[in-house]
């Protein structure tokens, strides 16, 4: 009949707390003195703190504390974890187990390792990858490189910061064959066709041939010799599934002549209308690309000229082609010309193009024509133009000096003009006749002003023409009369 001081009554009692306990027996009616124990509890230490690091593919979780046990029952201070959760720890000292700790995982995604196709190329392979952020063995960073060299080739991606597992595919480039000149002959006759041409290597394949004539022959290993050639130059490859390389060759024949030369008496450049004569080096035998046998031929047109020489075995050869330029001539014009008068002072010819030829003819001196020294009739006026190839042009026109009558002539007639020279306002008076036109003409013949009139008084303004010489010409009674006027 036990009775203990916190009022429980099992023999044994569990206690948190430090302290004296006591505790009395009843029997037969009559209690006990108090027995007396003193509880002194060991302490619980306190929970592992946990920190969590999460990587890509696991995280690592870290616990502080003494004898560490973890739900993994591992029992070292930090665990490496694969899996997503929440991982517990405790800690035990001096006997005593701690609560739980814990932390929660959650490792970062690892992406999955690159789909990678190989494409085998003649001397090379194509290894093309998926994914994003690659990073390939050679360093690449493409989705498809290019490799000349047999192997394996990894690649890998990234992704959030995660790199995956490499990718991989082996490359296998197809091999290039090489072929190389073995023993050749030429034709034995000039025209023959028993010339031969061997190529040696490895492998089997097609042999194919191009040029003076053309073949194919597959299924062939090499060395391989190919046979019934005519002289001329050959171009040689092989191919096993990929091409060679090329080999050149030319066969000669042993009697064909030396090319002849073609020999010019001027330059091969030249204007329209000329010529220049082609000569070959050969006296006779000679076939022109113009289909003419003659030693010399006249060419005007531009153009590629050759000549093919045959001996008298029957061989031929051909010269390098001679080329021939043909420029074109200038498109030379010269605008006609206005009539003018004998008195009238020299002046600059104009009208003729292109700009920068020259003039000539009668009365034409320095570009400056002088009725005076070229005398009343019509004369021929000649503008030439020299292009930049130093081809010439001409173009042609009248121009008609007329014995004009002068200042007297019109006194005699009745006619006045003052004042003369003028600032601006001529006037013109005809004493007896009424004037029927007047013309009036700068000092270069351009016609500036006509007039048809029927009277005696006429006024001309000239206040906006240039300062200069001009001529008039007054028609009276059917008549025509010439004189000058000068502008100041």
């Amino acid at each position: 009949n036990l009775l203990w001081s916190t009022t429980q009554t099992s023999a044994a009692i569990n206690v948190p707390t430090a302290g004296t306990y006591t505790v009395s027996q009843t029997v037969g009616g009559c209690t006990s003195p108090n027995g007396s124990g003193t509880a002194a509890p060991l302490a619980v230490p306190s929970a592992p703190i946990v920190t969590v690091v999460n990587n890509c593919g696991s995280s690592t979780l870290t616990a502080t504390g003494s004898n560490l046990l973890w739900s993994t029952t591992q029992t070292s201070a930090a665990i490496n974890v694969p899996t997503a959760g929440t991982y517990t720890v405790t800690q035990t000292v001096g006997g005593c187990t701690s609560p739980n700790g814990s932390g929660t995982a959650a490792p970062l995604a690892v992406p999955s390792a690159p789909v990678v196709t190989v494409v085998n190329n003649c001397g090379s392979s194509t290894l093309t990858a998926t994914g994003s952020n690659l990073l390939w063995s050679t360093t690449q960073t493409s989705a498809a490189i290019n490799v000349p060299t047999a192997g394996t080739y990894t690649v890998t991606q990234t992704v959030g910061g995660c790199t995956s597992p490499n990718g991989s595919g082996t490359a296998a480039p197809l091999a290039v064959p090489t072929i190389a000149l073995g023993t050749t002959s030429n034709p034995s006759t000039c025209g023959g066709t028993n010339g031969t041409i061997q190529v040696t290597g490895s492998g089997t394949g097609t042999i194919s041939w191009t040029g003076t004539a053309s073949g194919s022959v597959s299924g062939m290993p090499l060395p391989y010799t190919m046979n019934g050639l005519a002289s001329g130059t050959y171009l040689v490859s092989f191919d096993n599934g990929c091409p060679s390389n090329i080999v050149t060759v030319t066969l000669t024949d042993p009697t064909a002549p030396a090319p002849p030369t073609i020999i010019t008496n001027g330059s091969t450049s030249f204007c329209a209308g000329e010529s220049v004569e082609l000569t070959s080096s050969q006296s006779t035998g000679n076939t022109w690309s113009t289909t003419a046998t003659t030693q010399t031929i006249t060419v005007t047109a531009a153009g590629s000229y050759s000549v093919s020489y045959t001996d008298v075995n029957g061989c031929s050869s051909t010269s390098l082609p001679m080329t021939i330029t043909v420029y074109s001539l200038p498109v030379v014009t010269f605008t006609p010309l206005t009539e003018v008068c004998s008195y009238q002072t020299a002046f600059t010819l104009i009208g003729g193009t292109p700009a920068g030829g020259t003039y000539s003819g009668t009365g034409v001196s320095s570009g400056m024509f002088d009725p005076a020294t070229a005398g009343p009739g019509i004369h021929v006026i000649t503008y030439t133009y020299v292009d930049a190839n130093a081809c010439t042009n001409t173009a042609q026109t009248n121009l008609e000096v007329k014995d004009c009558a002068d200042l007297q002539e019109l006194t005699a007639a009745g006619v006045d003009i003052y004042p003369n020279p003028t600032t601006g306002v001529v006037n013109i008076q005809s004493a007896l006749e009424p004037i029927e036109n007047i013309h009036v003409y700068d000092a270069a013949g351009r016609l500036v002003l006509s007039n048809a009139i029927q009277q005696k008084d006429v006024t001309i303004d000239m206040k906006e023409y240039e300062v200069g010489m001009y001529h008039v010409e007054i028609t009276i009674n059917h008549v025509t009369l010439r004189s000058r006027i000068i502008k100041q």
